[in-house]
């Protein structure tokens, strides 16, 4: 869709006439995502100082005919942050962020992942975060979201209390479970939202210190830890959140440098409750052979992100994904898993295996998130920062999505982790859809993605 001059001059004065509000038609790091896979084809992005501003700009859009979408981070890889034609409504400029006299927190539409933490750490509180500081926390939230706390504290959808938020007409609705129970069930997994959220409530916890445990594991010793893996976290302790990549080996203090760069599995462990029993929980994990590398540290979950950012570094990257859920792993399954160590493309690829149960198990709030019923989250990550690693991490990622459709357990993929082909296909069910069109009739809002062209996924 090509927008007319005179559609594109009637924005620029609609814009122009909203105090701290810009436009800008050509694209600059603001107005891009970070999956360099999805053509970013928007026309233009507007930014909007003030909250209180933007139904007007939304309403303006909408009497225009224009198409948008929402951008907070811009870190889904399926790129929903964008649309062809469309104006894309950055809200990089909306970033407040509080802790409210109960405890909860209070964010604005573009409040990252890292600004949220510190606010949280800085109070001793906690919910379920993504594990990356970059991507938006309400965006993270719409698609369900996983951190490091999910089986002691839901997935990230699951501590959405409230939203502020202005449909296409320029509507502003404040919702809540007892205001629009079915909006809020349906934002709460759906993937994305029915009008621009200018702000959320989430429900926090008290939480000081955190135990983790890290694990370096020879691969020629994965299909025994993986085994192990899936037999402990079935009646494992929900203040416990495991997770399991094989990757290439991290350069951590400590390990041989003969290891670093080559493919291990790597399991993170957070101990989230009472620290007294922590050691109980986790000895069991002291079992594993073909140790590399392994600590056991005390530490607040803000303060373990200088870790796991050291992975995130770049702002733009190409990412691909294949995603499922499993209802257990045998051992043809383990053995499958490992096996596509053997053609890991780069070093930031992960295949991933994530034990659920808890309190995903058991929300405190109705959702829509897929997944709770089964017992791991699957997912394989490739991501590329050079161009020439684009091809083998593609055959790399047609590999393993036929791996993963063979394990997982129907055709759910986890929409955090929807891939730019997901999202091509993947459909809310009738009940959100139903809940949308009544905020969006015209499906303003609805991603409508541009894909690069790839004959390696099938």
């Amino acid at each position: 869709m090509t927008m007319s001059d005179s559609t594109r001059a009637s924005v620029d004065d609609l814009v122009g006439a909203v105090a701290g509000a810009d436009i800008r038609w050509t694209p600059d790091d603001d107005g891009r995502i970070a999956n360099t896979e999805v053509v970013d084809a928007a026309a233009g992005t507007v930014t909007c100082a003030d909250t209180s501003n933007w139904p007007r700009i939304v309403g303006g859009l909408y009497e225009r005919g224009v198409r948008l979408a929402v951008r907070g981070g811009g870190w889904s890889p399926g790129g929903r942050s964008t649309r062809a034609g469309a104006v894309v409504l950055s809200t990089s400029a909306n970033r407040d962020t509080t802790i409210t006299d109960t405890g909860d927190l209070r964010v604005e539409a573009g409040t990252l992942t890292g600004a949220a933490s510190a606010r949280l750490d800085a109070a001793s509180r906690a919910m379920t975060l993504p594990v990356p500081s970059e991507p938006g926390l309400i965006g993270a939230s719409l698609a369900g979201g996983v951190g490091f706390t999910f089986r002691r504290d839901g997935f990230i959808c699951d501590a959405l209390q409230s939203i502020t938020m202005v449909t296409a007409a320029g509507d502003v609705i404040d919702a809540d479970d007892t205001t629009h129970p079915e909006l809020m069930r349906a934002v709460r997994g759906a993937g994305y939202a029915p009008g621009l959220i200018t702000s959320a409530v989430f429900t926090t916890r008290p939480l000081s210190a955190i135990r983790v445990q890290q694990q370096i594991i020879d691969i020629d010793h994965a299909v025994d830890a993986l085994m192990f893996y899936d037999a402990w976290t079935r009646d494992l302790s929900a203040d416990v959140t495991s997770v399991v990549m094989i990757r290439h080996a991290p350069p951590v203090p400590g390990i041989d440098t003969a290891a670093v760069g080559r493919p291990a599995l790597v399991l993170t462990t957070v101990h989230s409750g009472d620290l007294s029993a922590a050691d109980a929980d986790l000895v069991p994990l002291d079992s594993l052979a073909g140790v590399l590398f392994a600590r056991r540290f005390d530490t607040t979950l803000h303060q373990l992100r200088a870790v796991t950012d050291a992975g995130f570094t770049r702002q733009r990257f190409g990412i691909r994904t294949a995603s499922g859920w499993s209802a257990g792993l045998s051992a043809a399954d383990v053995e499958a898993v490992v096996a596509l160590s053997d053609s890991i493309p780069t070093s930031d690829t992960v295949i991933e295996v994530a034990a659920l149960g808890g309190a995903i198990a058991g929300p405190a709030r109705p959702s829509c998130a897929a997944g709770r019923d089964q017992r791991h989250l699957l997912n394989v990550m490739t991501i590329w920062n050079e161009n020439t690693d684009r091809e083998r991490a593609l055959e790399f990622l047609a590999t393993s999505r036929e791996v993963i459709r063979r394990i997982r357990v129907g055709t759910d993929v986890a929409a955090s982790f929807a891939d730019v082909e997901d999202l091509s296909t993947m459909k809310p069910d009738e009940q959100t859809f139903d809940i949308f069109r009544q905020f969006d009739p015209d499906h303003l809002f609805t991603s409508a993605l541009t894909v690069k062209e790839n004959v390696h996924v099938r």
